[in-house]
């Protein structure tokens, strides 16, 4: 806890640590306006949808960076992240005549006594995250290669017609997996659908109209 302690302490480790408590809000603010900017699109505007989520997604990395260069570059960061308490205190001070300064303080002094944990939440949050991605990389990697290639030639004959009525140029596999129970699609670079083994002998009717329908296509 020494150690973690003093690491906070460096200039770079201790914008790192107040990035991270700006982030709670700025993350907040976009996170409404992305929201409410979703709640007035249409569902079916799927594409515009996702555009403007990644951008929601982009505009908080770059928020993260400039908030980061900013604390770094200052003679003193936590003068930056108190400067609305500042604001709120001069307010009370006008309205009640009380002297702003004892409460900024401690309230920088509560912040800064917390950078060590916030730190080291957030590493440890990282090195979570990071191994299940890796672990639901590793276990989707494994059902795609004991996977099989569908040999029928009516499941490719609809994939190919939805391919076209889709307009995805790239090549899809069609595979045949005992390891799922549902339809499933794997990868971005190199995708597959995963198809339960036998799952083409039991369709609905519906189902079986709409294949036909492709067949005829």
């Amino acid at each position: 806890m020494t150690a973690l302690i003093q690491l906070s302490e460096l200039p770079p480790v201790h914008a790192l640590g107040w990035m991270l408590l700006h982030f709670c809000w700025q993350g907040t603010i976009v996170a409404i306006i992305l929201g409410c900017a979703l709640g007035l699109l249409p569902l079916r505007a799927s594409r515009l949808r996702y555009s403007i989520a990644c951008a929601a997604m982009v505009f908080m990395v770059m928020l993260s960076a400039i908030t980061f260069c900013m604390l770094e570059t200052n003679t003193q960061p936590q003068q930056f992240a108190i400067a609305v308490a500042e604001d709120f205190g001069h307010a009370l001070n006008n309205s009640f005549g009380q002297s702003a300064g004892p409460w900024t303080v401690r309230f920088e002094r509560v912040l800064n006594q917390s950078l060590p944990a916030v730190i080291g939440f957030w590493f440890a949050g990282v090195l979570f995250l990071l191994c299940r991605l890796n672990l639901g990389l590793m276990a989707t990697r494994k059902m795609k290669y004991l996977a099989v290639e569908s040999t029928s030639a009516d499941p490719q004959r609809v994939l190919r017609a939805l391919r076209t009525r889709l307009g995805i140029q790239r090549t899809v596999k069609l595979l045949n997996s005992a390891r799922v129970q549902a339809p499933i699609m794997i990868g971005w670079l190199k995708p597959a659908i995963l198809l339960p083994v036998g799952c083409m002998a039991g369709l609905s009717t519906l189902q079986e109209i709409g294949r036909a329908s492709c067949r005829e296509r």
